[in-house]
């Protein structure tokens, strides 16, 4: 674990906010292809690693589980794996 985002030597991260030369595996994906500017990408970055967002996001998707949505259409609809659901939905029975 690190403190912060880019610490990590095979974190993604600097090469997004162009600390490090980008990858080129990279340089097609949805965050250089959406996010042109750099302060656009870090942007981002930091709205999609906020936990206040994250603690949302886990505690509707165990509601819509709830009310009778499968672990398969949430993954789906969420853009993450079941596995990753099923995780979300454990953590929040507790």
């Amino acid at each position: 674990m690190v403190a912060k985002l880019g610490e990590y030597k095979y974190s993604s991260y600097n090469a997004f906010s162009e600390q490090k030369k980008v990858v080129e595996c990279l340089k097609t994906s949805f965050v250089f292809e959406d996010y042109k500017d750099v302060n656009e990408r870090l942007e981002f970055i930091k709205y999609v690693h906020d936990d206040r967002i994250l603690d949302e996001r886990n505690k509707i998707t165990f509601e819509a589980n709830k009310e009778g949505f499968l672990q398969h259409s949430l993954s789906t609809i969420l853009g993450m794996s079941q596995t990753q659901v099923s995780r979300i939905i454990k953590k929040q029975r507790v």
